[in-house]
């Protein structure tokens, strides 16, 4: 029987645990004030996301929003990630910015889907071969245990795109794709916070609060409703 106590996250047994306490306040903070402003902006500049058949908007909607839960997530783990010379932040982040700019520039002007395609690879060859970060084992699923490098390899990238394109494929109707993130993220912070990578579990709770208040936003009944740029994250 598994069991999990509260002391294994405590300040005295996690000396990290205060990186991730304000990483969680900065997002939120940068996103609550960053979006209202974003809005505006997209509003007097007419930069909306013209509904289609894809899309359950009926309306057209200011296309900036993504650019605040962005600067949120992103400016909280810079911040407040420990520095460790072992830790891929560098390349973590030089994917985030190839895909965000990608998908906004998408949304503004359009873009070809091998256009798309190029930047997502380009993405994926930081974190996986820069940043060393590669699915190398299954441990027992399928029966299948350590795979071979470039099988390992194949396999990360294809997982790499599938999941961002998975995103994109449900950013289309309100809500869904962002409430999915904020879920995974919060899971998935809560899991690197218990197995003490501070890294990860920094960006988990980052991007879970700066989505956790992009949906705030959206779905406040006197607040303007903005689009997150795709991919999504």
């Amino acid at each position: 029987m598994i069991h999990i106590s509260l002391n294994s996250i405590s300040l005295q047994d996690n000396p990290r645990m205060e990186n991730v306490i304000i990483a969680t306040i900065l997002s939120f903070v940068i996103t609550y004030f960053a979006i209202p402003v974003l809005i505006r902006v997209a509003e007097l500049k007419h930069l909306y996301d013209e509904p289609d058949e894809r899309k359950s908007h009926k309306v057209r909607i200011p296309t900036l929003g993504g650019l605040g839960f962005f600067a949120g997530f992103i400016l909280a783990s810079a911040v407040c990630v420990p520095a460790k010379d072992n830790f891929p932040l560098q390349y973590l982040l030089a994917a985030f910015f190839v895909i965000f700019f990608v998908g906004m520039k998408d949304d503004l002007v359009g873009l070809s889907p091998v256009k798309k395609l190029v930047g997502q690879l380009v993405a994926a060859f930081a974190i996986i071969y820069l940043g060393n970060l590669q699915i190398s084992n299954m441990y027992g699923f399928m029966g299948i245990g350590e795979l071979p490098y470039h099988f390992s390899l194949l396999l990360t990238y294809f997982t790499f795109i599938v999941v961002i394109n998975a995103f994109n494929l449900i950013d289309g109707i309100d809500g869904l794709a962002g409430s999915i993130g904020l879920v995974v993220s919060a899971v998935l912070g809560a899991y690197f916070l218990f197995a003490h990578e501070t890294l990860y579990a920094v960006m988990g709770f980052s991007r879970q609060q700066a989505s956790q208040h992009s949906l705030f936003i959206t779905y406040l009944p006197h607040a303007s409703s903005w689009a997150t740029p795709a991919p999504c994250w």
